[in-house]
C-alpha cells in the first residue's frame, strides 16, 4: 500500500453502498457546474480517448458522455463497476486499482479524476500512474473537496472537533492546493493549475443532522461562488497537463 490507502475498506465502504443501487450525492446542479468547469479545459477536438479514475458507479463518467469522447472507467469496487456498465454500456469499465491501471502507456488523452484524490493520503503513484498512461500533451482533470472551505474544514477535516466520519471512508479528506499542486509537479507534469470553485449543491450526506441543515449549506455554498468569497470555494479544479 505505497499511497497509504487502506484499499480493503475502500472497496468494502463502496461495495456495500452500491448494494441498493447508486450512491449519488452531488445535486444535478452540482454536477453542471463541475462538468462546465472541465468543458473549459477540455480539447474541442476529437477523438479524444478519456478514463475516469476511481470512477465509482459512472455518475460523473455518464455527464460526460455527451461529449462524443471515447469513454473508459476504473474503480476498487466492484459493485461500483458493474452499475457503471449497466448505466454506460458503450463504455468500457474494469475493476482495479487507479495507483497501478494496468493500461498502455501513452495510451489516453484525457484522464478524469472525479472526487477520488482526496482519498489518497500521499498521491505520489496515482499522480505518476496518471502521467504514465497520458500521451504526451495530454491533460488530467478532477475535482476534490478543498480543505480551505470554512465548511468542510469544520465537517470532514479529523482534526476538527466537529469532524463527522458519516458517509466517508476512512482514506479521504479534503485536500488542499498546495498538495494538488506539489504532486503532480513532482509526477513530471509539465503545468498545474488548482482553483477552487463552488455552487457545487448536494443533495444528500449520510448524517441525519446535516441533512436538515443541507438547503442552508447549499444557499451558502452558492455565495461563496462570487468573486470576493472564491478563494473559499468548497472543490478545488485540478487542472494538469503532461
Amino acid at each position: 500500500m505505497p499511497s497509504g490507502q487502506d484499499k480493503k475498506a475502500e472497496a468494502a465502504f463502496f461495495d456495500e453502498l452500491t448494494d441498493a443501487g447508486d450512491y449519488d450525492v452531488l445535486a444535478e446542479r452540482g454536477y453542471a457546474r463541475l462538468l462546465g468547469e472541465f468543458q473549459r479545459h477540455i480539447p474541442s477536438s476529437r477523438p479524444l480517448r478519456c478514463v475516469d479514475l476511481g470512477c465509482g458507479s459512472g455518475e460523473f463518467t455518464a455527464r460526460l458522455a455527451p461529449l462524443g469522447i471515447e469513454l473508459h472507467g476504473i474503480d476498487l469496487s466492484p459493485n461500483a463497476i458493474a452499475l457503471a456498465q449497466q448505466r454506460l454500456p458503450d463504455a468500457s469499465f474494469r475493476v482495479g486499482d487507479i495507483e497501478d491501471t494496468g493500461f498502455e502507456a501513452s495510451s489516453f488523452d484525457l484522464v478524469v479524476l472525479s472526487g477520488v484524490l482526496h482519498h489518497f493520503p500521499d498521491l505520489t503513484h496515482v499522480t505518476r500512474e496518471c502521467a504514465r498512461i497520458l500521451k504526451p500533451g495530454g491533460l488530467a482533470l478532477g475535482y476534490d473537496p478543498h480543505r480551505g472551505n470554512p465548511f468542510m474544514r469544520i465537517y470532514r477535516c479529523r482534526d476538527s472537533p466537529l469532524y463527522s466520519s458519516k458517509g466517508v471512508t476512512p482514506n479521504e479528506e479534503p485536500v488542499s492546493r498546495a498538495k494538488l499542486e506539489g504532486a503532480f509537479a513532482g509526477a513530471g507534469f509539465a503545468s498545474t493549475q488548482v482553483y477552487p470553485v463552488s455552487g457545487v449543491s448536494f443533495k444528500f450526506v449520510e448524517s441525519g443532522v446535516a441533512r436538515i441543515a443541507l438547503p442552508i449549506y447549499n444557499a451558502l455554498d452558492s455565495l461563496l461562488d462570487l468573486r470576493p468569497f472564491r478563494r473559499f470555494g468548497s472543490f478545488l479544479i485540478t487542472v494538469a497537463r503532461r
